[in-house]
């Protein structure tokens, strides 16, 4: 995390996940057009997205409002629109931008496309907001907004800076929402009442920290995956552990390896992470892909990708562990002036292609994951990179890109034509969007040598269609 005065950009839980077999156990295992759905995959963030028939709606945080972003796809190219009574899955939606108010800062949103809610939570605030925006899209009326205080008092700290309330996604299984904060995860329902908690304990052996920058949730199995951040948290890097909360059962595990190389824990840690030389995983944040049952971690401080299989994984529920088959996936010879590629990622759940960006960067990426649950440890070869051009023919105000920081600034979502994954970023300033072709992305020819995973630097990303921007000014 390095900044907080930005308003960021992130992720929502996909409505129709493809149900996973056989995902590890410990005892045992865990016409018309269709409905308005989520379109990303399960990691939380800022910007949350609905797709609503003919066009997929962002909403944004900024300061005390969340900004409304109606997208309207016209072949190859994306444009902000109003409606005014075009029919949208048999839904009349006279919508058009507009902001809707808050009471308090929010940095981060997630959408429950099949109830029609947006749920915002802020870094220095307890309180949550939850939007009915099921009026918003089916005549253009103001979405209704409902404010509820969960008194929670404790600040997670990373690099940059802190967070009362970190993120949040819905949980269909429980009829509610999971806020990510500072002492732990809440789950709660739509009348603001916590159902259920799973709070850090300091004091435990090992100390339960469950404190992470963007978390992720599995609904098919009801699971909170929280990645221990190593920098600036209340423990040592010796600690860190990948923590999985099973909220069926109300148990917390972690795995039995650490998230540090075997010199610094010759018995709990992974012997790949040594040939890197990064010492200490950083996890910036986790991505799910339920119906793989693949859980992929991204370090901060340099191009690398954890990869944990889940559908492997076996739980002890008198120990509070778990075993799973795991890859360690350094990303070479892309495009990460940063360093930090790795920090933002979704899993588009349909195509199973992860799209990554450089936090405070201008860096994207995407990468080809397994499309079918293994039974054993899982990698990736084929991935690429590339620099976001230069938006200024459609947004003035900018004269080059820059992702926002914390929660990571990417969604993703699929094309209402063509049916095609795109991914969708906000820039730092809040003043343009970017459009991702992906599978365009990683079909783009790359370059040699050093650049022998970054698209090639003569290849037009904006006349070809990969890269999209929509103005919000």
């Amino acid at each position: 995390m390095k900044k907080l005065r930005v308003s960021l950009i992130g992720i929502v839980v996909a409505a129709a996940i493809i149900a996973v077999s056989g995902c590890g156990s410990s005892s045992s295992s865990g016409g018309n057009q269709a409905p308005p759905s989520a379109s990303s995959a399960t990691t939380s963030g800022g910007l949350a997205t609905i797709n609503a028939g003919s066009l997929v709606i962002a909403f944004v945080p900024v300061g005390t409002g969340i900004s409304v972003v109606p997208i309207k796809q016209s072949g190859s190219t994306f444009t902000t629109a109003s409606y005014g009574g075009a029919k949208l899955n048999e839904m009349s939606a006279a919508v058009s931008q507009i902001t809707i108010t808050t009471s308090f800062n929010v940095n981060s949103c997630a959408a429950d496309a099949p109830n029609l809610k947006i749920i915002c939570v802020g870094y220095t605030s307890s309180k949550v907001a939850i939007i009915d925006v099921s009026g918003y899209i089916a005549s253009g009326a103001a979405p209704t907004v409902k404010e509820y205080d969960l008194g929670n008092t404790k600040y997670s700290s990373f690099s940059g800076g802190s967070c009362l309330d970190c993120g949040v996604l819905p949980d269909p299984t429980d009829k509610g929402f999971i806020v990510s904060s500072g002492d732990g995860y809440r789950v709660v329902n739509y009348s603001g009442t916590v159902i259920k908690q799973f709070l850090s304990d300091l004091t435990a052996t090992p100390p339960v920290d469950l404190s992470t920058e963007n978390f992720g949730y599995d609904p098919v199995n009801n699971r909170i995956y929280s990645p221990e951040y190593a920098d600036g948290g209340s423990i040592t890097s010796t600690d860190e552990y990948l923590w999985v909360i099973d909220v069926n059962k109300s148990k917390v595990y972690h795995w039995s390896k650490r998230m540090v190389d075997t010199n610094t824990d010759a018995t709990n840690g992974i012997p790949e992470l040594n040939s890197t030389g990064i010492g200490s995983l950083t996890a910036d944040a986790v991505s799910v892909d339920p119906s793989t049952g693949l859980v992929t971690i991204g370090h901060e401080w340099t191009p690398l990708l954890l990869i944990v299989n889940m559908n492997a994984a076996v739980f002890n529920d008198s120990t509070g562990t778990f075993d799973a088959p795991y890859a360690v996936v350094p990303l070479q010879n892309v495009y990460s002036p940063g360093s930090l590629l790795t920090t933002g990622m979704v899993i588009e759940p349909t195509s199973h292609i992860m799209f990554l960006e450089e936090e405070f960067g201008d860096a994207i990426g995407a990468a080809q994951m397994p499309s079918s649950a293994a039974a054993g440890s899982v990698t990736i070869t084929s991935y690429t990179s590339a620099q976001i051009p230069t938006p200024t023919t459609v947004c003035p105000s900018l004269s080059s890109w820059s992702n926002v920081g914390d929660p990571h600034g990417l969604s993703a979502f699929t094309a209402v034509i063509g049916g095609k994954p795109m991914g969708l970023l906000i820039d730092g300033s809040k003043s343009c969007l970017a459009i991702v072709d992906l599978q365009g992305l990683l079909a783009a020819p790359k370059g040699t040598g050093t650049s022998a995973n970054q698209v090639s630097p003569t290849y037009d990303l904006l006349g070809n269609h990969i890269v999209s921007f929509i103005s919000l000014q």
